[in-house]
């Protein structure tokens, strides 16, 4: 019989050791059948052409990402302009803001922030007044 080879032989060479196996199918493949391309390393044109092919949609896949990527900064930078503009108006036109407050309350915002400020010191005043008048309770209990 025949010397029997260590190692992956070549599908249609058996009686030779693969030195690579085809990218594309992965079948071992000897020095003889190898066919290498744009580091390809294949076992015949049909793969060659399918590995070029796969290649080229991967580059293709990975540029329409890019694109999208780039849509979505453009439309978050357009989204940070809308607010920046909305704030400058805002600050343009406060004074009209505060003129049409007035008439729908019926209040300035200056007059809501004191009846604020005196009702809170009312309340104050009045913890205060119980917290004297528990003092003296436990004054005249001692007392007594």
């Amino acid at each position: 019989m025949g010397k029997e080879l260590d190692g992956p032989v070549c599908l249609k060479h058996p009686n030779r050791l693969a030195v690579a196996h085809c990218s594309v199918c992965r079948r071992p493949v000897c020095q003889e059948c190898l066919i290498e391309d744009d580091g390809f390393k294949c076992c015949s044109e049909a793969c060659l052409k399918m590995a070029k092919e796969s290649t080229r949609r991967s580059a293709d896949v990975v540029e329409r990402r890019d694109r999208a990527n780039a849509r979505v900064n453009v439309g978050g930078i357009v989204r940070w302009i809308i607010i920046a503009l909305l704030l400058v108006c805002a600050w343009v036109y406060r004074n009209n803001i505060k003129q049409v407050w007035n008439k729908v309350t019926g209040k300035s915002i200056t007059q809501m922030q004191q009846e604020s400020y005196q009702k809170q010191k009312m309340r104050t005043n009045q913890m205060t007044n119980e917290a004297m008048d528990v003092e003296r309770t436990q004054q005249h209990r001692l007392k007594k």
